[in-house]
């Protein structure tokens, strides 16, 4: 998987993301646009759709939810 993302934010929320703290989703833009490639043929339909995502940067981990485009 290849993820192409843009994410910004105030320069103070941006500073406490790189510190490790936490800081409300709802502040900092996050967008995506993953594309996939696969081995195995049950997995070919993600190389056949456009998917865009959004995503949360929290002190332990990164959520991202991807969306299929229809």
């Amino acid at each position: 998987m290849q993820n192409r993302a843009l994410r910004r934010g105030s320069v103070e929320d941006i500073a406490k993301l790189v510190r490790g703290e936490p800081v409300d989703p709802s502040a900092i833009y996050f967008r995506c646009v993953p594309s996939f490639e696969v081995s195995h043929p049950s997995l070919a339909w993600l190389t056949e759709s456009l998917f865009v995502g959004t995503g949360a940067r929290f002190p332990d981990r990164v959520e991202i939810s991807l969306f299929r485009l229809a």
